[in-house]
């Protein structure tokens, strides 16, 4: 019996022991690592300013500045990557590099036929918060859409930034109703023209001549419209759009 009494009086024990030790364990404070583990990393953006860029149009140069901030990744070794939703759109425009921050040295930016550019030397530079030059010339009229990263030397996306801007051609090629611009690409035809609409619905168009004839009209129309040039005789052409009663003017040449 007191043998017993002796056994079950360790067994408390002992359990008494690691029940008290597990406790102060579940109570003790976070590691250095585990405290670390939990804050957020900071990471790197990139920022063009293409996109917010008023009245850009074909053949008149426009500045344009990528931002970078480097977050908690200062030091790693990056390019910019600019990527073209229509690798087409390539052969619409120019585009060079300041090499120095005073723009004093530029270099050519070229697109592969996946409309890609890798921008800055090979194999990177440490990032930082920074800023890069950019000067472009479009030669074509439309809208651009296009995405840029900054590429790490292991061929990571670090950070991503997808934008979109709309270049036109000649005074008279875009125009507004009530908050939303019409335009009319491209303005020298030999085949067709597009006229988008923006967001306006249901609207009305008609396309006439010098002397004012009509050659083209179409209603309830929305979004964009692309007509078909060839049946026009060479010259100027004007096209109104109307939607209640308010109305946009853009012209065009067919040659």
């Amino acid at each position: 019996m007191k043998s017993t009494l002796r056994i079950a009086l360790a067994l408390s024990a002992t359990m008494l022991f690691f029940g008290t030790a597990n406790a102060q364990k579940a109570a003790a404070p976070l590691s250095a690592t585990s405290a670390n583990a939990a804050v957020l990393f900071n990471e790197p953006t990139i920022d063009g300013t293409l996109d917010v860029i008023p009245d850009l149009s074909v053949n008149n140069q426009a500045s344009w500045d990528i931002f970078i901030t480097a977050g908690d990744r200062a030091g790693e070794k990056v390019n910019v990557k600019i990527t073209l939703a229509d690798p087409a759109q390539r052969q619409n425009f120019t585009m060079e590099h300041a090499l120095d921050a005073s723009g004093t040295t530029w270099e050519p930016v070229t697109f592969n036929a996946e409309g890609v550019a890798i921008v800055g030397p090979q194999g990177g530079k440490a990032l930082a918060n920074s800023q890069e030059y950019f000067r472009v010339t479009f030669t074509q009229a439309g809208i651009y859409k296009y995405r840029l990263d900054l590429l790490r030397d292991d061929d990571n996306v670090i950070a991503t930034k997808t934008e979109a801007t709309r270049v036109s051609t000649v005074a008279g090629t875009d125009d507004m109703i009530a908050d939303t611009r019409i335009m009319a690409y491209p303005t020298i035809s030999s085949g067709t023209i597009n006229v988008d609409l923006g967001q306006l619905r249901n609207a009305e168009m008609h396309v006439v001549d010098m002397l004012g004839r009509s050659v083209y009209s179409a209603s309830k129309i929305s979004g964009t419209t692309t007509i078909d040039t060839r049946r026009f005789g060479k010259g100027l052409y004007f096209v109104k759009v109307i939607k209640d009663g308010d109305a946009a003017a853009l012209r065009f040449i067919v040659q």
